[in-house]
């Protein structure tokens, strides 16, 4: 299963399905409420892997042995 369909799942299996405005209420929260949180969490996967790959490619700064951009 690629990934995020299992949270996709999760949440279209939760939606209330006895009214309507439930169901919207339910899709509402969880788009302001847990949108915000997944995205942070995907910042944060995302800062794991480059500082990972990084690391094992080397840094994309300035090369060895000359001085970078100076900053005032």
């Amino acid at each position: 299963m690629p990934c995020g369909h299992g949270v996709a799942s999760r949440e279209v299996h939760g939606v209330p399905l006895d009214s309507p405005a439930e169901a919207m209420r339910y899709v509402v929260l969880g788009t302001v409420l847990i949108e915000p949180v997944l995205l942070a969490l995907r910042r944060l996967a995302q800062q794991e892997v480059s500082g990972k790959l990084f690391a094992r490619v080397g840094s994309p700064g300035p090369a060895a042995g000359k001085p970078g951009p100076r900053i005032s």
